[in-house]
């Protein structure tokens, strides 16, 4: 008996030099695999396996239908967004809608919730109220649409300084809308007849280059030629060709006015 007794005496003390040996670690894992979440979260909330354990008491508890408990606990938890979609459901069949958009506001039943109330506006004529609390619902897509087209109705009437800027206004106000992207239209119009036919201008001022043109400024005429040809060379210097697309340049070094340099000798 006796030695039977201090065999047991003997496990006991090797399974607390066990538990004493083991790791926090090892000793959370246990309570966890033991559904000891509480515990686990009490014992060692700076673990990782903490988080988990936070995530099984809130599943626990959405089953049991503590819902606002859950989001003030465990708000981070998955358990928590069923709690919220629940909570917002809730607040739907109550039709208590402005509180359920307030409170849950990224939930499912927010978003019907939204559309409810921006048809009620939009059957009062509340467009400017639809636009600007719900303007991606179905009621103020419809109201930007119905503004816009009012705004883009005026502008045709408007000067060229006015209409731009109410044309801006209708694409900021009224995004998305069917206005907004004829406003768009109109605007990129109204710049491409703005802009000035560069290559007009080049062809005008490259009529001004004549027998006698410095190189300086044929260069700044035209630019720099595609390619250059040595032809020769008289008393002065080099002849040289310079090529552009339409035109070749024939350039010879002489004086004019006192200034020595290479000028236009010849137009091919």
């Amino acid at each position: 008996m006796k030695r039977f007794f201090s065999f047991v005496m003997l496990l006991a003390v090797v399974a607390m030099l066990v538990v004493a040996c083991a790791t926090p670690e090892q000793r959370a894992q246990k309570l966890f695999d033991e559904g000891k979440y509480e515990e686990v979260v009490a014992k060692f909330p700076n673990l990782p396996i903490a988080q988990n354990a936070k995530a099984k008491i809130a599943e626990r508890m959405c089953e049991e239908g503590k819902y606002e408990e859950v989001v003030e606990a465990y708000g981070e938890t998955q358990a928590a967004t069923v709690a919220r979609n629940m909570l917002a459901e809730k607040l739907f069949e109550e039709e208590k809608y402005e509180e359920l958009c307030q409170t849950y506001p990224r939930t499912p039943a927010a978003k019907k919730a939204e559309n409810i109330l921006a048809e009620k506006l939009y059957e009062e004529g509340k467009l400017v109220e639809v636009i600007a609390k719900y303007p991606n619902t179905l009621s103020g897509v419809k109201a930007k649409n119905e503004r816009g087209k009012e705004a883009y109705d005026k502008t045709k009437k408007m000067k060229k300084s006015q209409k731009e800027k109410a044309l801006r206004d209708i694409i900021r106000m009224y995004a998305g809308s069917d206005a907004a992207r004829q406003a768009q239209g109109d605007l990129a119009e109204i710049a491409k007849k703005s802009q000035k036919p560069t290559s007009t201008k080049k062809k005008d001022r490259s009529s001004s280059i004549k027998y006698g043109t410095s190189a300086d400024d044929v260069i700044d005429i035209r630019g720099h030629c595609q390619s250059t040809k040595q032809l020769g060379s008289d008393q002065n210097g080099l002849i040289v060709a310079w090529y552009y697309t339409d035109v070749t340049y024939i350039m010879k070094r002489w004086t004019i006015g006192g200034v020595e340099c290479y000028r236009v000798a010849e137009i091919r």
